[in-house]
């Protein structure tokens, strides 16, 4: 989801990959594997990137049609905090959190996920 947005929002700013990669501050391969889906950016580097594309990082993770896919999308949301808690310095409020606090904030996400997993087999969607 986040590798085609960024390539469509970009395109849509008539950026090249290059051009983007120079305000991020990253290389143009860089840009390349976001768009490809072969890495994630950090949080930080996110934070650029949609400061960079004139968006919030909300619009540039998820998809902007249908009600379903945007439910959808909170799921995936949720599971890039996931991935940015084992990977990342993690702030709340300006404060670092601690390990604990993460592991803490880690158990919580995967229980909105599995609840929202029932929801979607409840629902049969």
């Amino acid at each position: 989801m986040f590798a085609s947005r960024l390539k469509e929002i970009r395109l849509e700013r008539n950026m090249t990959q290059k051009d983007l990669a120079e305000v991020v501050n990253v290389k143009s391969n860089t840009i390349s594997e976001y768009e490809s889906g072969k890495t994630k950016p950090s949080m930080e580097k996110l934070q650029s990137l949609a400061a960079a594309l004139n968006i919030s990082i909300e619009e540039l993770i998820t998809e902007k049609h249908s009600e379903k896919s945007q439910a959808l999308d909170i799921g995936l949301e949720l599971n890039y905090l996931l991935d940015a808690l084992s990977k990342d310095t993690v702030y709340y409020n300006g404060k670092a959190l601690t390990n604990k606090e993460k592991l803490l904030l880690n158990i919580q996400i995967k229980g909105l996920i599995e609840t929202g997993n029932l929801f979607i087999r409840k629902d049969g969607n």
